[in-house]
C-alpha cells in the first residue's frame, strides 16, 4: 500500500461516523517562481483526494493561489526598481517581465499549465476573488471582534509577545496600496470600516466586506478552514513547528471560528541538488514546466508518489532524471541509457526502431511502438540540455583523422573479420567477441575500447560497445571497419 493509500484509509476512519465527503485543500503563494517544492503540496493533495476517490468518497480537490498576500521584499530576481511595491498585494504588482497582466499570474500561468500537464485537476481559487467578493467578510468581523482573545492564543502558544496596537486585519492604504505598513486605530462593525494610519502619511478607512485589506496569515489560514470546511491540507514543515502558524491556527479555529482544523500532512522541502531548499523568493529551484520537458508526466508524478511527504527530496537535472527514468522503467520499459545510445546514433524513428529490434528489443517495438515515440522527444530534449559530456556522442558520417597503435588496427581487423565471417547482428554476440579479442590479443580495455569509439565517433569513450555497433546499420559498420583498417 503507497503512502498516500495509507494516508486515505487514516482521514476516512477519522470521519467514520459522518458522511464521507472531504474538502482537500492545497495552497500555494506566488511569491516568485513556483518550483518543485510547491507541487509538492498540490501533488500531495492531488494523491491523497485521487485515494479517498478510489476508496468510495466523495471529495473536493481545491487549490488556492493566495495572490492578495503582499510582496515581502525586493528579491534578487526582481529589478531594483520594485522596492516600491513592497507591501503591496502580489495581484496588484505589475509583471516584471510584462507578459502577463500582474506579478502574481507570471508565475501561476506557467504552474497552472503544469498542473494541466500533469493531469492534476483542482478546482482554483484566487485569495483576491475571494476577498473581494465579501466571503472573508464575516470572519474578518470576527477576528477584528476577537482581537484580544486572538493575540492572547498567539502570545500563549507562539511565545511571540504582540504590540499593543496589534490587529489580526491588515487594511490596504489608498494612497500607497499597501497593506504591510497600515495600523487599525478603530473599527466600525456596523458599517464593516476600519479606520487606519499608514507609514506613508495617509490617514483613512477601508471596507473590509470590500476586500480592502487581508487578514494576517495565522489568522488568514484558519478562517479559511472555517468558510470552506477544510477537511486535509498539507504544508510545508516549518507551519508544523511546536509554537507555529498550525499550533495557533487549529487553536483559533476551535475557541474564536467555532470551527475544527483539517487532518494534517507536513510535508519536507525538496532541494535543488547542490544549491539547498527551493525557493521562490530566493530563486533557487526548477519550475515543473522545466522538467516536464525531459521528463513525462507519469515519471514526475511517481518523483513524489516513491517518497512520503515527511522526507525530503533531492532533485537535479542530470542525475535524477536518469534515476527516476531507471527505476519507473520510461514508457517502453526499454532501459534508458540505451535509448539514449539509439537515438545518438540514428536520427529518423524508422531506423531508431530497426536499431532497437536489432540489439534485443523487437518484441518491445512490437507491442509499444507509440510509447517509443512518445519517449524519444524528452530524451533528446534532455540530451541536448543538460547530459553530461559523457553520455553524449555524434557518429560521424566520414572517418575521423585518428591515430591507432598496431594493437588497435589488428583488434579491428580481427573484428571486422568475425562479424563478416559469422554474419554476426546481435549486440549480445558482439559484446562478447569484442572481449574475447581483447583477451586474446592481450590488449587493456581502454586501448581496446577506444579504438571503437575513436572511429565512430572521434572521442575516446562512448556507450556500450556490444550493442553501439549492433545498432548500427550494417553496411555502414563494415564498411567503417574496412577504412579504419585500411587508411588508418
Amino acid at each position: 500500500m503507497m503512502w498516500f493509500e495509507e494516508l486515505a484509509r487514516e482521514i476516512k476512519e477519522k470521519k467514520k461516523d459522518r458522511p464521507i465527503r472531504f474538502f482537500v485543500s492545497t495552497m500555494v503563494t506566488p511569491s516568485g517562481p513556483i518550483h518543485l517544492g510547491n507541487l509538492k503540496e498540490v501533488m500531495i493533495g492531488h494523491l491523497v483526494a485521487m485515494a479517498l476517490k478510489k476508496a468510495g468518497c466523495e471529495v473536493s480537490f481545491n487549490f488556492f493561489a493566495d495572490n492578495y498576500d503582499y510582496l515581502r521584499r525586493c528579491y534578487p530576481f526582481l529589478p531594483a526598481s520594485y522596492q516600491r511595491y513592497v507591501g503591496i498585494s502580489l495581484s496588484e504588482v505589475p509583471d516584471p517581465e510584462g507578459c502577463h497582466k500582474s506579478y502574481d499570474q507570471h508565475f501561476l500561468q506557467p504552474f497552472l499549465k503544469a498542473l494541466s500537464i500533469l493531469e492534476i485537476r483542482p478546482q482554483i481559487h484566487y485569495m483576491d476573488q475571494l476577498y473581494k467578493s465579501g466571503v472573508y467578510a464575516p470572519l474578518i468581523k470576527k477576528a477584528l471582534e476577537s482581537r484580544e482573545q486572538i493575540a492572547q492564543i498567539i502570545s500563549r502558544i507562539s511565545g511571540r509577545t504582540l504590540p499593543k496596537d496589534w490587529s489580526p486585519f491588515m487594511p490596504r492604504c489608498r494612497r500607497c496600496q499597501k497593506i504591510s505598513t497600515t495600523t487599525v486605530k478603530e473599527v466600525d462593525f456596523q458599517h464593516n470600516t476600519v479606520f487606519y494610519q499608514c507609514q506613508c502619511g495617509d490617514k483613512g478607512e477601508s471596507d473590509f466586506a470590500k476586500g480592502e485589506g487581508k487578514l494576517v496569515w495565522r489568522v488568514h489560514w484558519p478562517a479559511g478552514w472555517k468558510i470552506f470546511g477544510v477537511d486535509v491540507e498539507g504544508f510545508g514543515k516549518d507551519l508544523g513547528t511546536r509554537g507555529g502558524a498550525y499550533d495557533t491556527a487549529k487553536v483559533i479555529v476551535k475557541e474564536v471560528f467555532q470551527g475544527e482544523p483539517p487532518f494534517p500532512i507536513p510535508y519536507e522541502w525538496v532541494y535543488l541538488k547542490g544549491q539547498g531548499k527551493m525557493a521562490g523568493s530566493t530563486g533557487i529551484g526548477l519550475i515543473p514546466l522545466e522538467v516536464l520537458e525531459v521528463l513525462p508526466p507519469q515519471i514526475l508524478t511517481y518523483f513524489y508518489q516513491r517518497t512520503r511527504p515527511n522526507r525530503h527530496h533531492e532533485f537535479d537535472l542530470q542525475k535524477t532524471v536518469l534515476e527516476l527514468w531507471d527505476e519507473f522503467g520510461g514508457l517502453s520499459g526499454i532501459p534508458v541509457r540505451h535509448l539514449l545510445m539509439t537515438i545518438q546514433s540514428h536520427h529518423s524513428f524508422d531506423s531508431t526502431l530497426d536499431s532497437l529490434k536489432r540489439t534485443g528489443y523487437e518484441q518491445v517495438v512490437k507491442e509499444k511502438e507509440e510509447q517509443i515515440k512518445e519517449e524519444i522527444p524528452y530524451l533528446r530534449k534532455w540530451l541536448e540540455k543538460y547530459a553530461p559530456n559523457e553520455l553524449r556522442f555524434q557518429v560521424q558520417k566520414t572517418l575521423p583523422q585518428v591515430r591507432l597503435t598496431d594493437n588497435q588496427k589488428k583488434f579491428l581487423s580481427n573484428f571486422l573479420k568475425t562479424v563478416v565471417e559469422k554474419k554476426m547482428t546481435s549486440g549480445e554476440e558482439m559484446h562478447r567477441e569484442l572481449h574475447s579479442l581483447k583477451k586474446q590479443l592481450q590488449i587493456p580495455p581502454q586501448e581496446a575500447f577506444s579504438a571503437i569509439y575513436r572511429i565512430f565517433l572521434g572521442q575516446d569513450y562512448g556507450p556500450q560497445a556490444g550493442w553501439f555497433l549492433a545498432g548500427l546499420d550494417r553496411r555502414f559498420l563494415v564498411r567503417r571497419l574496412q577504412e579504419a583498417v585500411e587508411k588508418l
